[in-house]
């Protein structure tokens, strides 16, 4: 026997081993059991493309298995449908998510530059103010001094 794998043309018939003496007398599966551990597989361009076990196809299955297998094919296909049509979802709610985060931070941020405008503004109507008592007093207090000074000097007059 060869030593690697062989492949044959595509069409041409699969050899599990390399001699058809090995074969015989043995079912499709024993025989290809053996060809795996005993001699190189022979396979088709066929049985490249596809991962199908080695033995011979099974038999036709009868209605009510077929009928059961397209049921739960329809039932997959309907349940990748909804995971598809839920990661539709998710992705969604997850771009709404980020837009509604970016716009409660802004808004956020918008609130605490306001709120730190106000705070700035009162702080500078209160010096203002205190400033204007300040001024207030100071001339409430030269009026005082003059009015008692004019005071002291018309009782000395008289």
């Amino acid at each position: 026997g060869g030593g690697g794998m062989k492949f044959a043309p595509p069409g041409a018939a699969a050899s599990v081993s390399e001699s058809p003496a090995d074969a015989e007398g043995l079912p499709p599966v024993a025989v290809a059991a053996a060809g795996r551990s005993a001699a190189p597989i022979d396979l088709t361009a066929e049985d490249n493309a596809s991962s199908a076990p080695m033995a011979a196809a099974p038999p036709p299955p009868s209605s009510s298995s077929s009928s059961r297998e397209e049921e739960l094919v329809r039932q997959i296909e309907a349940l990748r449908t909804r995971l598809s049509d839920r990661d539709e979802e998710l992705f969604d709610l997850n771009a709404s998510l980020a837009a509604v985060e970016a716009e409660s931070s802004h808004r956020v941020a918008s609130a605490e530059r306001e709120a730190s405008d106000r705070v700035r503004l009162a702080e500078e109507q209160l010096r203002r103010a205190r400033g204007e008592a300040d001024a207030a007093r100071a001339g409430l207090t030269r009026h005082r001094r003059r009015a008692a000074a004019a005071g002291d000097g018309a009782a000395s007059h008289q």
